[in-house]
């Protein structure tokens, strides 16, 4: 059976898009956030460093020591002072890093 009208297909109303779509958009959608502090950015910092060190120092200290060429009792002061270390320079870098994004933002 043959239809009248070839072009009035269900494909040509599912995927072809309106021409004008109404979209929900506020100004607190659009707005920058200023930083929650920091203090919570400390925090942060402190949490990844803490997480990388246990990840990728103490796996590899811990291998060492179980073959027998570890360093001994040190071994958890070794992975804390990378914590602490890496936690302090990746916290300055963020720092530095928003405080760059700040001043390209005003520059624009």
């Amino acid at each position: 059976m043959r239809r009248d009208d070839p072009w009035d297909r269900a494909s040509l109303d599912m995927n072809v898009r309106p021409n004008k779509v109404v979209r929900d958009i506020s100004q607190k959608d659009l707005m920058v956030p200023a930083g929650a502090g920091n203090l919570k950015l400390f925090l942060l910092c402190m949490a990844c460093a803490v997480m990388l060190s246990v990840i990728g120092l103490w796996t590899l200290l811990m291998l060492f020591e179980l073959s027998g060429f570890g360093p001994g009792r040190w071994l958890l002061p070794i992975v804390g002072i990378a914590a602490l270390v890496g936690g302090l320079a990746l916290f300055v870098w963020s720092i530095s890093d928003f405080r760059r994004w700040r001043a390209y933002g005003e520059s624009i």
